[in-house]
């Protein structure tokens, strides 16, 4: 099998591949499905799609349609959210101790 790969660019980094390996389909934007980069798995074995920031998996959804988000910040409360400057407006977290999933204003 090994791995096939598709390069869309100008040939730097930043270029969008579609790249298959063992896992799965990956669409990159840069070098690789192990580095830091934005990438969309699409699963060989477990049918899911997996989404990725800076080499870390952030939300998936399963093949039944559920999303799965894997990244949400915690905050100790609503006033500490609104007052976290890197979490955007309209961006999902949670408060400690609580399984509710909140939406910033």
């Amino acid at each position: 099998a090994g791995s096939q790969e598709a390069r869309f660019g100008s040939g730097d980094a930043t270029d969008l591949r579609i790249y298959r390996d063992g896992a799965g389909m990956w669409v990159v934007n840069s070098a690789g499905p192990t580095g830091a980069h934005e990438s969309i798995l699409f699963s060989s074995t477990s049918d899911n799609m997996y989404f990725y920031t800076a080499g870390n998996l952030r939300f998936r959804i399963t093949n039944l349609g559920y999303l799965l988000y894997d990244d949400a910040p915690t905050y100790a409360n609503d006033a500490a959210a609104d007052a976290d400057a890197n979490l955007p407006s309209g961006g999902l977290y949670l408060l400690t101790g609580d399984r509710t999933l909140y939406r910033k204003p």
